[in-house]
């Protein structure tokens, strides 16, 4: 398992819109959005490359000021048990 939380800060008029277009890409689930416009988030993937890619499709999603990644977490046992058994 690989996962990712993310704090986004966007404009507090726009908050709902980004809401919904972060929760059209792929992974994405957003916890919490508050009046002054900061989610919190959480990415689930299993291909590590997808969160820089994602990260910065983030950043270009409108009404979005800020993105900073918060936690990363990547199951080494999980990979390593794969490679095993290959």
């Amino acid at each position: 398992m690989n996962l990712c939380s993310m704090v986004l800060n966007a404009r507090p008029a726009q908050a709902a819109a980004v809401r919904t277009r972060l929760e059209a890409i792929e992974g994405v689930e957003v916890h919490a959005v508050s009046d002054t416009g900061r989610l919190v988030l959480t990415l689930e993937h299993p291909d590590r490359t997808y969160y820089a890619e994602t990260m910065m499709q983030m950043h270009n999603v409108a009404g979005v000021l800020s993105a900073a990644l918060i936690y990363e977490f990547h199951d080494e046992q999980e990979v390593t048990q794969k490679e095993v058994s290959q």
